[in-house]
């Protein structure tokens, strides 16, 4: 618990950023682990070798099980693991659903009923919030990089059609409230010295079909693909607004 006496007292205690980063298949939400500052890295499923294969240095474990990753996530936060680095990246939210869902029933099925639905999506809350978000970005303080899939939905209250990261039903909304930054990834044409190239944008605005959110106010609404930039920005600001006397008041 963080007593609110001033806002200087608020913001020093503030030494870590979370980013949760989602978007479609191959917009390079793996890829931009590349730029998060000496990143201790937990993938859920092979995208871990792209990234050796492109000559990273990939450090960390690659889980197969809900099991495997809690134990793992519990030996980070209780500093046996990942001792010495200054972040954490989870590769990918989207993965960790499908873990949940076979620890929970415990086979290769799909939940039925609105019970066994209720008691992933509870699950998979708790182990989130209870166990990685809050624990590593706050007890531990190192910062926190999580991909998810894109998937399109419709608001059963609003009718809206949107993109959310692709977790376990409601689950989708929540999540993104988590994080002090949500952005949504893709990868669109644009000219460049009269040439046509794809082009990777981080969008920190919620726009169109797509949510994302900066609680910070550290982002323009289009972003490069780069954490440590992003992470710069945070410390920047932080100092600048640390100097300020009034912030004790």
């Amino acid at each position: 618990m963080i007593r609110l006496t001033t806002n200087k007292a608020l913001l020093e205690s503030k030494t870590t950023i979370s980013m949760l980063n989602y978007g479609p298949n191959g917009s390079g939400k793996t890829y931009m682990i590349r730029t998060v500052p000496n990143p201790y890295n937990l993938f859920t499923e092979r995208a871990a070798y792209g990234l050796a294969m492109k000559g990273f240095p990939v450090k960390g474990a690659v889980v197969e099980t809900f099991e495997e990753l809690r134990t793992e996530v519990k030996a980070i936060v209780d500093g046996k693991a990942a001792v010495g680095f200054d972040s954490i990246c989870l590769d990918s939210l989207s993965e960790l659903s499908g873990l949940v869902i076979k620890s929970v029933l415990g086979a290769d099925r799909e939940p039925k009923g609105m019970s066994e639905w209720y008691h992933i999506k509870e699950q998979l809350k708790r182990f989130l919030i209870r166990e990685l978000i809050n624990p590593i970005v706050d007890v531990i303080h190192k910062n926190l990089y999580v991909t998810a899939r894109a998937a399109i939905v419709t608001d059963e209250d609003t009718k809206v059609v949107a993109g959310v990261p692709e977790t376990i039903g409601q689950l989708a909304y929540l999540v993104r409230g988590l994080f002090d930054i949500c952005v949504y990834s893709e990868t669109r044409k644009r000219s460049i010295d009269g040439e046509m190239a794809d082009v990777w944008e981080l969008h920190t605005r919620s726009k169109g079909f797509f949510f994302a959110k900066d609680t910070l106010d550290l982002c323009n609404s289009i972003e490069e693909p780069d954490f440590g930039a992003i992470l710069k920005k945070f410390q920047t600001k932080k100092a600048e607004m640390l100097k300020d006397s009034s912030l004790n008041y």
